[in-house]
């Protein structure tokens, strides 16, 4: 027989069996790019072993060669800087003083800018306490803070629908039918758009303005005159989380509410231009931004825990229209939702969805079964996705097993309409940001570093090992092929193969194993021989491969395991022989 290709279709079949699949059958730490060919995914590097807790949130920011990234934690937020030369800076804590540690953490960033402070880049951020459990109803203030400065964030003024939390206590002379609070004890914490209860305060008053270190103007009246008397000075939040609709700052959480800011101040939730809303029934999980048309923008979609609903600006009184564009859907985790190239993919509770300006199922053939038949369903919650765009595909990474924290990827290749799975390094990840002006993807690592409390921040898509400071491990990676046999084409035969001699075809570095595996029959036991070395020098004495092994069903593995190693698959050829009758 003629020398017979190597190839099977691009991605991994998990939901069916193995003899019925003309894809690959099993693989760890590979990818397939847009030729449909197999290649290892590249290596991560520890780029900081000092965050305080286990990373639930990420945000980057690139400004003069310079990529400020905020983490956040159960303990809070922090932040690293990373330059163009690849130097990280130490950890910067920027935890707000009123923040408490929670492990239910999730946390979301978003960038504005403070007409306030000279049109500022601010960060804003907000832990929803929904990490295990989507529908907790648990309400947590918003923060903010220049977003290359190093100071703790504060909390966001907004007014309070369902609880509230102290920022500060202060002491004050009220003066009856007089705004203004003199003899202030201290003013340092005190913003527009506080509230502001105490003796003779009205009911929904809040801080109009800080005049000086001792004095503030109320939004109301006084009803009584008091020398000394305490204040109390609280902020409202929200339990679902923020969005940026620029100019505008919306939070959102239960019972469908949605409260956005003025278009002139992200920190102005009171005055004329800012508004509140009941735009479905159930908690909203998470927001993005969207193209709306001519006249429409800024628009955005809200998911909630049963509905996918769409905003439009329309101006005038009412400011935003809210349709709802389903309500059958459903949502596994708010950090499962990702937008590629101008389309939202999610994973619900029992398949994937995609919107672009219709709502539609995407088919997964290949591991969707695998999914849910080994999802750990106490914390899918955890589950999260990022896009890598640069290999055209988006990762939805979730716990199966016993695992606590997503421990596997499920990977759609949204240029080539296929799917794979590869287990995650360690104990997993936590959480991703994608690459952008920042080359890489981040990701938080789940395992406490080794002689420490502390965890660390990898940076993937870098090299081709795992780089902890000076130590460099090797990762195995590996792809199997589909079954080849005598017993399916234009003139199948009851016959074993005998393969003789494999051609590699490998972009290769590093030395890389081939072992051939098959079975009598689909439910026989599996066979392997012992891997097979092949070099990557073209100058070795021996470029082709000598194996002389005979299966009835044959599949191929080959295997990169060395420091250093990197493969991406081509033409590769095997010496078949059909011989003897049907093996026992």
């Amino acid at each position: 027989m003629p020398p017979v290709l190597i190839r099977s279709n691009p991605g991994v079949m998990r939901d069916t069996t193995r003899f019925n699949t003309g894809s690959h059958t099993d693989a760890l730490w590979a990818r397939w790019g847009a030729d449909g060919l197999p290649r290892k995914i590249s290596g991560y590097r520890r780029i900081t072993d000092s965050l305080d807790g286990i990373a639930t949130g990420l945000h980057r920011f690139s400004r003069n060669g310079e990529t400020y990234f905020h983490i956040g934690t159960s303990a809070g937020i922090q932040q690293v800087r990373i330059n163009g030369a690849g130097a990280i800076s130490s950890i910067i804590n920027r935890t707000p003083s009123i923040t408490s540690a929670n492990s239910a953490y999730a946390w979301k960033f978003q960038v504005m800018y403070d007409p306030v402070i000279n049109n500022a880049a601010s960060i804003i951020a907000h832990a929803a306490v929904n990490l295990n459990e989507m529908d907790v109803d648990t309400q947590g203030p918003a923060f903010f803070g220049d977003l290359t400065g190093s100071a703790a964030l504060v909390p966001l003024s907004v007014p309070i629908s369902e609880s509230s939390t102290t920022i500060t206590t202060v002491t004050g002379t009220t003066s009856n039918t007089f705004p203004e609070v003199t003899s202030v004890s201290a003013t340092t914490a005190l913003r527009f758009g506080q509230t502001v209860t105490g003796t003779g305060i009205p009911t929904g008053t809040y801080i109009a303005s800080v005049d000086s270190a001792s004095q503030i103007t109320l939004s109301a009246e006084a009803t009584a005159s008091n020398v000394g008397t305490t204040l109390t000075i609280t902020t409202g939040g929200a339990c679902g989380g923020i969005v940026a609709l620029y100019p505008y700052l919306f939070m959102y959480g239960s019972s469908g509410r949605i409260r956005h800011s003025t278009s002139a101040n992200f920190n102005d939730f009171w005055t004329l231009g800012s508004n509140e809303a009941f735009i479905t029934g159930q908690k909203i999980v998470q927001a993005m931004p969207t193209r709306g048309g001519a006249g429409n923008n800024p628009s955005g979609l809200f998911w909630s825990l049963d509905s996918l609903v769409r905003c439009n600006f329309v101006g005038g009184d009412a400011i935003f229209n809210f349709d709802v564009v389903s309500e059958g859907i459903t949502v596994m985790s708010p950090r499962s939702i990702v937008e590629f190239d101008g389309v939202f993919y999610w994973l619900g509770s029992d398949r994937f969805f995609m919107y672009a300006g219709a709502l539609r199922e995407v088919q997964n053939t290949f591991n969707l079964d695998y999914l849910f038949a080994n999802l750990n369903q106490t914390y899918k919650s955890r589950s999260f996705a990022y896009r890598n765009s640069r290999h055209g595909e988006i990762w939805w990474c979730v716990p199966l097993g016993v695992s606590t924290w997503p421990n596997h990827a499920f990977v759609y290749n949204v240029k080539g309409n296929f799917w794979y799975d590869t287990p995650l390094p360690e104990s997993g990840r936590s959480c991703a940001e994608p690459a952008l002006t920042f080359p890489y993807p981040i990701m938080g690592g789940v395992d406490l570093v080794s002689g420490a409390a502390t965890y660390p921040l990898w940076q993937h898509e870098y090299g081709t090992d795992k780089v902890e400071g000076v130590s460099v491990t090797p990762i195995r990676s590996y792809f199997q092929t589909g079954d080849i046999t005598l017993l399916e084409g234009q003139q199948p035969m009851n016959k074993e193969l005998q393969v003789v001699e494999i051609e590699p075809d490998f972009v290769q570095t590093g030395d890389m194993t081939v072992t051939v595996v098959g079975n009598a029959n689909s439910r026989a036991v599996t066979v392997e021989n012992d891997p097979v070395t092949f070099s990557d020098d073209p100058e070795a004495r021996n470029t082709t491969v000598n194996v002389k092994q005979t299966r009835r069903q044959m599949r191929f593995r080959f295997e990169s395991n060395t420091a250093g190693g990197d493969y991406k698959a081509g033409k590769i050829l095997a010496h078949l022989n059909p011989t003897g009758g049907r093996s026992r």
